[in-house]
């Protein structure tokens, strides 16, 4: 998602700033989502009563996330492989990589899941983050990502085995 899609969203009028934008997204799916909501920040908490890792997802509107995570919390056999790491998927029409975040004690954004887990004494967070790509198919990590788009998708661990994705 576009700086330009997210203040369009804000404000309501389109602007000639976002002209650019209306010709690298033919499918019109920002303009969907401008209308929808803002890029948002997402953990989820109880993916594990799937045998599935808590997913961490940024820089996408709300009713995108929401889609996305009920389809992952399906677990069909190649959702758990995706979440993996190391491959790409095309998710509602968003080109996404799934990064396990190794570290997840050391990310406040994840608090919520450690309390959670305490609380139902559940042993292991196992935590990845879904990383989209841009309207180029390029990835945060990459020299080609939208520079406007970088501030809007925090990338929480290192892209081991994703660098080949792009």
């Amino acid at each position: 998602m576009t700086k330009a899609a997210a203040e369009q969203r804000a404000d309501g009028h389109q602007a000639d700033a976002h002209e650019q934008d209306r010709a690298n997204d033919p499918s019109g799916r920002l303009q969907r989502q401008a209308r929808i909501t803002e890029a948002t920040f997402w953990v989820t908490v109880g993916m594990f009563q799937r045998g599935l890792p808590e997913l961490v997802l940024s820089g996408v509107p709300a009713p995108l996330i929401k889609g996305i995570v009920e389809e992952l919390y399906e677990g069909h056999d190649f959702d758990r492989e995706f979440l993996a790491g190391g491959r790409t998927k095309v998710i509602h029409d968003l080109t996404v990589i799934a990064l396990p975040v190794s570290q997840p004690d050391s990310h406040d954004v994840l608090s919520i899941c450690h309390d959670m887990y305490a609380l139902i004494e559940q042993p292991h967070l196992q935590v990845v983050q879904l990383v989209f790509a841009d309207e180029q198919g390029a990835f945060p990590w990459s020299s080609n990502y939208s520079a406007s788009e970088r501030q809007f998708q925090p990338v929480l661990g290192a892209p081991v085995g994703a660098m080949t994705a792009n």
